[in-house]
């Protein structure tokens, strides 16, 4: 891409950053001029239903350009997160109420460096139900659907990167399955889960020209 000759898109794109697009599912393969970004493996503790404080392990992917333009905009797609609650949480779920499946939707902080907005939100990530009959831990998947907001995010100067953190909490609203009663599948108050400190949290590093 041709580098603009002066800084004014970056200033005027401020006004236009902070739109949320609605989520597009594009199936198959990332095109030539984009990769897939993934986090690590990141720890958050969360204040899980009936059971209180416990560990959650969250990893993020999705699809974004390999390099973007000063001033101009990039969205990420086809984000799809990994969930895992540990085998003494579910347990205990499992003990205290009965509980052995979830579905439902997360919405998932971000921080960005070298771009506007400073923070951002991934809302209404789909958590298609799911069971979990058997002892171990229990991994939940959830994914971008049709409903799903995406952040635009704006690259600022040269050279960057432009950088998406997942350091600030997400939100978790579920509907729990209690194996025991009427109705089985009961809607939760939402809840926080909050990144624990001293992690590499970023999702994407993408080089501003």
């Amino acid at each position: 891409m041709i580098r603009p000759s002066s800084r004014a898109p970056w200033r005027a794109a401020v006004m236009g950053s902070v739109a949320l697009l609605t989520g597009t599912l594009s199936p198959g393969v990332a095109s030539a001029a984009d990769r897939v970004y993934r986090t690590v493996d990141l720890i958050y503790t969360c204040e899980y239903p009936l059971v209180g404080e416990g560990p959650m392990t969250i990893r993020i992917k999705g699809v974004g350009p390999y390099a973007v333009s000063e001033g101009d905009s990039t969205t990420m797609r086809d984000v799809e997160a990994d969930l895992t609650v540990p085998e003494a949480v579910a347990e205990q779920l499992r003990e205290v109420g009965g509980v052995n499946g979830i579905r439902g939707s997360v919405d998932t902080g971000l921080r960005i460096t070298a771009g506007i907005p400073a923070t951002a939100t991934i809302g209404d990530l789909f958590v298609p139900q799911q069971m979990h009959e058997d002892r171990g831990d229990f991994p939940v998947r959830a994914f971008q659907k049709e409903t799903t907001t995406l952040p635009t995010v704006t690259a600022g100067p040269a050279p960057g990167p432009l950088t998406i953190a997942l350091d600030n909490p997400l939100t978790m609203r579920l509907d729990l399955h209690f194996q025991n009663s009427s109705p089985q599948w009961q809607r939760q108050d939402a809840f926080r889960c909050t990144p624990d400190p001293g992690q590499d949290t970023t999702w994407s590093a993408i080089p501003i020209t």
